[in-house]
């Protein structure tokens, strides 16, 4: 039985590394790099070091090359890198041990569904202007239809600077229409935002209105709002910890600051609200930036404002999302405090292990082959 299952797991991970190296572009571009290199470790070291990490999590090391392990600069000892969690292990072994896929899946990556459930157990959010489902646009209890005048009075009454029009099924902040406020109307590119505008997209769509960052944050990026990424993780007592923190933020003048729209992230201190490391990074790659290119604000200097509240609420948020034990959350910080964005099943490992470090011990405790060999997850999961 045992030897099955590890089997079995080998075989679906050789069928998606290869399809990862032939279809996906971010995985291309690791291979790219590592190819591309001038300053790798010589070869012998390199097999030793991936044999090694191979032969611990028991399959591909993929992480080795998306944090650049191979590079000559890489100061980490092999027992640091096994710190390191591979995708694969994460998301086919770990994840299905603290939630179902499916039922999270459908919880919170729908837009619409995952804000009327924030609302319901009282999580603070952005304020929705109102939906679009099917060609009918409704209110923001999205429960009445609203027509052509009821959307132009909307959006013409809305104070806030920018709109923002999310698909409802969006990742990773792609289909993202943000407009900005001219006068009395909002644009886009060269478009104003009204009913018929809305009317000729396809898709469903989110309409909410853009939110007012805290001064200090914009102080590193104006241009987008820069939030805060939060892991939270409930174990086995019932209880739930934050484990992992970054703050992203846009770069070049986007308004965006997701890592896969080019953005660069910051770990945190869990204790302090500042910053891990005097520098932020890519998601992937070595280049480290000791200020922002865009601002000149020096990383070093950073404090997340009213930490101790903003990590005590993140928790809280976390406590009032009974079914979903493991989330990686979108926080914007505001004057007032936070406001949640987001909750993610997908909480984007490469990001947080590149901010953070690896994630490993916070949830295993033992030989990561147990879980894979014979499914003794009770045994080393926390």
């Amino acid at each position: 039985m045992t030897s099955v299952n590890f089997l079995k797991h080998k075989i679906v991970d050789f069928i998606r590394v290869g399809y990862l190296f032939i279809k996906d572009k971010r995985t291309r571009g690791h291979v790219i790099r590592y190819i591309r290199s001038n300053n790798k470790k010589n070869i012998k070291t390199i097999r030793f070091e991936t044999k090694e990490l191979w032969k611990y999590w028991g399959v591909f090391p993929i992480q080795y090359y998306t944090h650049d392990f191979y590079s000559k600069f890489c100061l980490l000892k092999l027992d640091e890198m096994k710190e390191y969690m591979p995708s694969y292990y994460f998301y086919k072994i770990v994840y299905p041990y603290y939630d179902d896929i499916g039922k999270t899946t459908l919880m919170l990556e729908n837009k619409t569904s995952m804000k009327r459930l924030f609302e319901g157990v009282d999580i603070p959010t952005s304020r929705t202007i109102f939906t679009k489902l099917n060609n009918i646009f409704l209110s923001n209890d999205n429960v009445n239809a609203v027509g052509e005048m009821e959307i132009n009075f909307l959006i013409k009454h809305c104070s806030a600077k920018r709109i923002f029009i999310k698909p409802t099924d969006g990742r990773g902040g792609k289909g993202i229409i943000i407009s900005e406020k001219i006068g009395i109307s909002y644009f886009f590119e060269e478009n104003i935002i009204d009913y018929k505008f809305l009317l000729d997209l396809d898709g469903d769509y989110v309409v909410e209105e853009g939110i007012e960052q805290h001064a200090e944050i914009s102080k590193v990026y104006e241009q987008s709002v820069n939030t805060l990424r939060a892991v939270t993780i409930r174990k086995k007592n019932n209880q739930v910890e934050l484990i992992a923190v970054t703050l992203r933020m846009g770069i070049n003048g986007r308004k965006i600051d997701n890592g896969s729209a080019g953005g660069i992230l910051i770990g945190i201190d869990l204790m302090s609200g500042g910053p891990l490391k005097p520098y932020a990074t890519y998601e992937y790659g070595e280049e480290k930036f000791i200020h922002h290119p865009d601002s000149g604000f020096i990383f070093s200097e950073l404090n997340i404002p009213n930490w101790i509240d903003i990590k005590s609420g993140i928790i809280d948020s976390a406590r009032k999302l009974e079914n979903a034990n493991l989330i990686g959350w979108d926080v914007a910080i505001t004057n007032e405090g936070f406001l949640m964005i987001e909750a993610n099943t997908l909480l984007g490992l490469d990001h947080t292990q590149s901010g953070v470090g690896g994630l490993r011990d916070h949830f295993i405790v033992g030989e990561p082959l147990l879980a894979i060999c014979n499914g003794r997850g009770d045994e080393i999961f926390l």
